[in-house]
């Protein structure tokens, strides 16, 4: 499942909604994603899921991931930094795709830096679908907005945050994708590990032949597992590693 600009074992993608829920996978339609982890996913079931869920008889010849994470002091409840050093680890060194990092913070408008971030990351990677893949990845806090779906936000708000603050620490993800979702070929992959991460559900136009997957760690309004074993993140980079050590 390795991928390089140049030479590229398979990785697997399809057009509707991957669905996981504690200890079975099953197709989904384009509206709800159910990822709830009341009890442990273990790699067994990820590598299942995504396996037989995420099929299609194409290799990408580059693949680029963007790992999107509030700055430590906005994030202390949530400690994500040894899970997004060990998926980045895992990204860069054993599948060898191009990552990068985009940190938010209050200082800078974390909604124009969530938008630019993401318009910049795939301005670089753009490419034919079926041929490039971009995958953007978040971890930490999230909450359901209704019909404005998923808001990722830091700790500290606007009112609670020290004086230095300049900008309430949230960032409304569909207004940040919109280059993702409507303007770019590539194929798409979006990872949510954040509470109501389901809120970012939508359905893929009919006419649009690039695949669009999405992730979820959880449906809308529902919390997910902190950092640690049982995490999202954690099965995640535990079925990539045992993945990426399968022989060809």
């Amino acid at each position: 499942m390795a991928a390089t600009e140049t030479q590229s074992k398979e990785y697997n993608g399809c057009g509707g909604n991957l669905v996981l829920s504690s200890g079975k996978a099953k197709a989904g339609d384009k509206d709800h994603t159910d990822c709830s982890r009341s009890t442990p996913t273990t790699p067994v079931v990820w590598d299942t899921a995504v396996c037989k869920k995420l099929q299609v008889p194409y290799t990408y010849r580059k693949v680029a991931a963007l790992i999107v994470h509030w700055a430590d002091y906005l994030d202390t409840q949530l400690p994500c930094g040894d899970e997004i050093r060990d998926l980045q680890d895992v990204f860069t060194n054993q599948y060898h795709f191009k990552t990068k990092t985009l940190i938010l913070d209050d200082k800078i408008n974390p909604q124009l830096k969530l938008r630019s971030g993401i318009d910049q990351f795939v301005l670089e990677n753009e490419g034919p679908h079926h041929s490039n893949l971009l995958i953007v990845y978040y971890t930490g806090h999230g909450r359901d907005s209704g019909a404005d779906g998923l808001t990722i936000i830091g700790e500290r708000q606007m009112g609670y945050s020290d004086f230095l603050a300049l900008f309430n620490a949230s960032a409304n993800w569909k207004r940040a994708e919109e280059s993702l979702v409507n303007e770019a070929h590539a194929d798409v992959l979006t990872i949510l590990d954040c509470c109501c991460a389901g809120s970012i559900m939508k359905g893929k136009p009919a006419e649009d032949a690039r695949t669009y997957e999405v992730l979820a760690a959880t449906p809308r309004k529902k919390a997910t597992e902190a950092p640690g074993p049982l995490s999202f993140t954690r099965a995640l980079i535990d079925v990539l590693k045992a993945s990426a050590e399968k022989p060809d």
